[in-house]
């Protein structure tokens, strides 16, 4: 009987390696009032929209498949050069799926430029706004920006990817779960009404400009994508960017409902609440301070006048006259 070697013996000796716990940048305590605004990019009818390039404005153009009740084609606001992409399942599962998937990977590329101005091996979250309904199409479209993504040298600093049917309040959209998040985020929006479900919703409401009748809407389409810091407590001012605070949003009847007098007499009543009369030029100041109308509104820093055009800081319109 042959005696074991060490060789054989040498595994009783050996101790398992203990797991490394990897460390996530994940969080669930930032702001719920504040974000900051990094960059944005914008394809629309025009071309690309960001900081120092916006394009000239571009004349409606007749679609080749879309048409009012008339028998006319439509005057519509179509993005030319997009990223041609063969899905047809995406075709069979939804009617506008295939055409959001293609504006989504042709800014996917300006997207992840913007992520070179983070600090190094800073990792970001992904929020996808896009109509899809079918949960298929959406599965599909999502998997398509990961693969995207994982591409690029961006894919080990990459978190979650979530899908949001609409838009709205930026704080809303960005917000995170219980599990937490990225300090950034990458906010892609996308919407397309150049099919004949949304026409004919805009047609309804007759909203809908027709190349034979009064000026109206004219149908159309962009994809966005807004770099975005969720802030912590402790980050109370920051040297670059936009800050973008929660607003007050107020209701009032409808303006059919009212007569002359009481629409000048509700709005007056409005200003009063929003801007009280005072005699200090201190106590104007603040008041001023304390006027909000809308749900998000960004405030610029370093003496910028405006947010850069076409990067919406609430919901964002495709259809624009």
């Amino acid at each position: 009987m042959s005696r074991a070697s060490i060789f054989d013996l040498l595994h009783q000796r050996q101790q398992p390696p203990e797991p490394v716990e990897e460390i996530s940048s994940a969080r669930s305590d930032y702001r719920v009032d504040r974000l900051r605004l990094l960059d944005c990019v914008a394809l629309t009818a025009s071309g690309f929209v960001g900081a120092g390039a916006v394009p000239a404005v571009q004349s409606p153009a007749l679609s080749p498949s879309l048409h009012g009740p008339d028998g006319f084609r439509l005057l519509v606001h179509r993005v030319a050069d997009v990223t041609p992409i063969q899905e047809p399942r995406l075709s069979r599962l939804e009617a506008k799926a295939l055409r959001l998937h293609e504006l989504i990977q042709t800014i996917v590329i300006e997207a992840l430029m913007m992520l070179e101005a983070l600090p190094e091996e800073a990792a970001f979250d992904v929020v996808l706004t896009a109509p899809l309904r079918s949960p298929e199409a959406t599965a599909i479209v999502v998997e398509r920006l990961r693969a995207a993504i994982v591409e690029t040298q961006y894919a080990s600093a990459l978190g979650e990817i979530r899908h949001t049917a609409r838009g709205g309040d930026p704080h809303t959209v960005v917000d995170v779960g219980d599990n937490g998040g990225m300090p950034y985020v990458l906010w892609i929006s996308a919407d397309s009404l150049l099919n004949e479900a949304d026409v004919a919703a805009l047609q309804h409401r007759r909203v809908l400009d027709r190349s034979s009748n009064s000026p109206g809407l004219y149908a159309g389409e962009a994809v966005a994508a807004l770099l975005i810091q969720r802030l912590l407590p402790e980050d109370a001012d920051f040297d670059a960017g936009w800050r973008i605070d929660t607003g007050i949003v107020r209701d009032h009847p409808a303006r059919s409902a009212q007569r002359d007098h009481a629409k000048r007499q509700t709005l007056l009543a409005l200003l009063k609440d929003a801007w009280p009369a005072s005699d200090a030029a201190s106590d104007a100041d603040e008041a001023r301070g304390r006027i909000r109308l809308s749900t998000a509104r960004a405030l610029p820093r370093h003496g910028s006048s405006s947010m850069p055009w076409g990067c919406p800081a609430g919901q964002w319109r495709s259809a624009v006259r």
